[in-house]
């Protein structure tokens, strides 16, 4: 059992702080993190905390005692407790749990977690959760910067985190493109998110195309549509932006982050990474 009253039991990243705290700024993590439990795991609150708590499920549940009976988030389901409320869920290592999770509080929140639909039980079911976990997964990164704007940055994360909830929560539905079948859409969306978590970016557009199981010509036409950007420039843009990533944060060297960036020529890289930027890779890097 872990409660605010007791030494840490294994679960590293939470706050020892018994109730968190409230603060003046519109919005402010107060701490986040990547839970991956190999052992069963309660947590018990009496008094819950001064601040929000949003739990993602990335697999494996979360298990809620509420109102007298467990209910269960889901993999991409969401678990919400509210400033004052008892807190009390568990895992069971045998579900292999893994979520993200972030304590925040503001004078916003109130009013943003308002627009989300929010089962009495705690939970948040939510149409699409692709972009959701990419933005989870870069406030977790940028939390742990030590970087003078890293508040500012982490707040306007979760802000994203909480709209695009608010946005595919249930009885709210995904934006109407037209352009295509719906399954189209759905296909060409499924590539766009692993686009933008970096899990595609050594394929070309043809490559896209066929994990989408259209013609390029369809496949280009719905993208555009989707995105407002051809598919040779997304994935061009969503490149560079993965390399300024990797030239900022890590000590990777060129031919490495060239790689990393989808490009198997280290000097094609670099004319297409100046040509986009204004500097190369190299001079890009002395500027941090």
């Amino acid at each position: 059992m872990f409660n605010d009253f007791q030494a840490d039991s294994g679960i590293k990243g939470y706050s020892r702080s018994p109730r968190g705290y409230s603060t003046n700024d519109y919005i402010h993590v107060n701490i986040c993190g990547n839970l991956n439990l190999d052992e069963d795991n309660d947590v018990l609150r009496p008094l819950g905390r001064e601040d929000y708590l949003l739990i993602y499920n990335i697999s494996g549940k979360c298990h809620v005692r509420t109102g007298g009976k467990i209910v269960t988030a889901q993999k991409g389901e969401l678990v919400v407790y509210k400033p004052d409320e008892p807190q009390n869920y568990f895992y069971r290592a045998v579900e292999k749990p893994h979520n993200y999770w972030v304590h925040f509080s503001g004078t916003a929140c109130e009013k943003l977690i308002n627009r989300i639909s929010l089962a009495d039980d705690h939970l948040i079911k939510i149409s699409h959760t692709t972009e959701i976990e990419y933005y989870f997964s870069k406030l977790c990164v940028h939390y742990h910067f030590d970087s003078s704007e890293r508040d500012t940055v982490c707040g306007g994360l979760l802000l994203t985190i909480l709209g695009l909830i608010a946005q595919y929560s249930s009885g709210n539905s995904a934006p109407n493109f037209s352009g295509g079948s719906s399954r189209s859409q759905q296909l060409v969306s499924e590539v766009i998110s692993m686009l933008k978590m970096n899990d595609m970016l050594w394929m070309n557009v043809d490559d896209c195309a066929e994990r989408a199981n259209l013609s390029s010509a369809q496949f280009t036409r719905i993208f555009k549509n989707l995105t407002g950007l051809s598919p040779l420039d997304y994935i061009t843009k969503t490149r560079m932006n993965r390399a300024r990533e990797l030239l900022l944060f890590t000590d990777f060297n060129i031919e490495k982050i060239s790689e990393l960036c989808g490009y198997r020529d280290q000097n094609y890289f670099t004319r297409i990474f100046k040509k986009n930027v204004g500097l190369t890779p190299t001079d890009f890097r002395k500027q941090k």
